[in-house]
């Protein structure tokens, strides 16, 4: 399993690489704390309907004890996804190198 560290991600997410970084843990949890710039699916259905199979994509979840981007991840490869990567760290790795995250309250806050 490829796995991207932290300065990798952020650098894909900075450069604007079209690389397309999703977390694995659902709408509920992403409107709760999110790596801006990534997005999340309702359900595996609507992830295999958006992810195209020659994309870039880095697959993340809370934390390196959660299992959801490993079960992504190994479900996208046997589903033919040719470039899959896993960010171990997650939101717990990115929080704790002080970068930012994003939640739907503050999208709120910024459309009010």
């Amino acid at each position: 399993m490829e796995t991207v560290d932290r300065d990798t991600l952020r650098d894909l997410l900075a450069a604007d690489t079209g690389t397309r970084v999703v977390m694995a843990m659902g709408p509920r949890r992403f409107a709760q704390a999110h790596i801006p710039g990534s997005e999340t699916f309702e359900d595996l259905d609507a992830a295999l309907d958006a992810l195209q199979r020659d994309e870039d994509i880095v697959l993340y979840c809370s934390g390196p004890d959660c299992t959801a981007s490993r079960w992504a991840h190994r479900v996208l490869q046997s589903r033919g996804y040719t470039s899959v990567r896993r960010y171990p760290g997650g939101l717990a790795d990115w929080d704790a190198a002080g970068l930012p995250l994003a939640s739907d309250d503050q999208r709120r806050e910024v459309a009010a």
